[in-house]
């Protein structure tokens, strides 16, 4: 059986988690996506064929994480402007990736959910397999760049002579200016703020500070019910905080597909540190497990030096883990450099029979940045309501064209 949905279904497509059609899995799997005999790696279940969707190899979630071939879209777990939420998942979906990991917001999860929606009526419109990416939330178990705000002091003004920097070096175009007599007055656009704090040192007159947050155990755990997947960012010294949020989120986590832990390097062996967090995994989760290796937090960069950092990181936690269970994914700094430097590394080769090294990739600043172009460009035809790129054919084929190319390397 085909592992996507076929482009066979006629009708509206509803905005749900889940549309109306049977979702298409592969034998051997429960009706929740998981695999029965074990969702680690060392249980290989099924090998099947992939199908080809846009040019690109498909396969369900798990099946890609065990094979290695495993792509998650990063839209940020700070962004929260829902329209370009909508229009990267819509595109990074047709593109192939197995995820999508967004803010634990519900507006946010929506647009998610609306994007994939949208993906699959152009897929069914083009003949195509249907996508359907696994929906991942991110959380946070203390301070965290990745949960933060850029945010301007109560009544102050930019100066008439201020080349506004902080406009310059955001990458999120997360600035906003009234004129004023005396100069104008700053405003940082909250939603699409995602914290990579680029701005703040730049300010010539200090006008601009970050603020840090936490979402609720509660409002997590209500969100958890809609999603198939959560993120857990951490870092090094908050092993008691990590600790208390999953004692916290326990019961929510029982259902989810798939539990993923964030983190940069930890101390002078990481593989050993994130055992430490493993053995607080009580009750452990039923879904599968992920570390996602956090070479160059909030990086964005384009450079092939920039990816770097992830590569070294994977390279020490791969000759370390000894039993470590789980998968391993790559993440901050990653992108189109990334899988020659993995391949280079020797990252990519596996044993006869033996499961990846490193199981997959998340993209998120050049996720985003490679498609900012075009996210601009439906903003400004956008008049009364949001323009959707799926009714701008020609937009979307750039667009697709781009993601696939960051996309593409890493399931042929």
């Amino acid at each position: 059986s085909r592992t996507h949905r076929t482009a066979g279904r006629t009708g509206g497509v509803a905005y749900g988690r889940r549309s109306g059609a049977a979702r298409m899995r592969p034998r051997g799997t429960s009706a929740d996506g998981r695999d029965p005999v074990g969702s680690e790696p060392g249980h290989p279940g099924e090998a099947r064929d992939e199908d080809a969707h846009v040019g690109l190899l498909r396969s369900e979630p798990v099946a890609s994480l065990k094979r290695g071939r495993w792509v998650k879209l990063i839209c940020g777990a700070s962004f929260e402007d829902a329209v370009s939420v909508r229009a990267l998942a819509t595109v990074y979906a047709l593109a192939g990736v197995d995820c999508i990991d967004c803010a634990a917001d519900q507006a946010v999860v929506q647009a998610v959910r609306e994007g994939i929606a949208a993906a699959e009526q152009v897929a069914v419109q083009w003949g195509c397999l249907v996508p359907d990416p696994w929906i991942m939330v991110s959380v946070n178990d203390g301070n965290d760049p990745h949960f933060r705000k850029a945010v301007v002091e109560p009544d102050a003004e930019c100066p008439p002579d201020c080349s506004r920097p902080c406009e310059a070096a955001c990458p999120a175009a997360a600035f906003r200016f009234t004129e004023t007599r005396a100069g104008a007055n700053a405003q940082v656009i909250e939603e699409r703020c995602y914290g990579c704090g680029r701005c703040i040192p730049v300010c010539p007159y200090g006008l601009l500070e970050e603020e840090w947050y936490r979402r609720s155990s509660t409002q997590v755990a209500d969100l958890l019910r809609d999603v198939d997947a959560i993120e857990i960012h951490t870092r090094e010294g908050h092993l008691n905080d990590f600790r208390q949020l999953w004692q916290e989120l326990a019961p929510a986590l029982r259902n989810l597909k798939l539990v993923a832990v964030s983190a940069p390097r930890l101390g002078t062996n990481t593989a050993e540190e994130l055992a430490k967090y493993h053995a607080c995994m009580v009750p452990p989760t039923q879904g599968a497990l992920l570390w996602q290796l956090d070479g160059r937090p909030m990086s964005g960069d384009i450079g092939k030096g920039a990816t770097q950092a992830v590569v070294r990181l994977a390279a020490e936690v791969v000759a370390r883990r000894g039993g470590l269970p789980g998968y391993l994914q790559l993440a901050g700094g990653t992108n189109l450099h990334t899988h020659a430097a993995v391949k280079e590394a020797g990252l990519l080769h596996k044993e006869s029979g033996k499961q990846p090294l490193i199981h997959g990739v998340a993209f998120g600043g050049v996720a985003r940045k490679l498609l900012s172009n075009i996210l601009r460009e439906l903003e400004e035809i956008s008049t009364a309501a949001p323009a959707h790129i799926e009714e701008h054919p020609y937009i979307l084929k750039r667009a697709l064209a781009i993601a696939e190319g960051l996309v593409a390397p890493w399931k042929e």
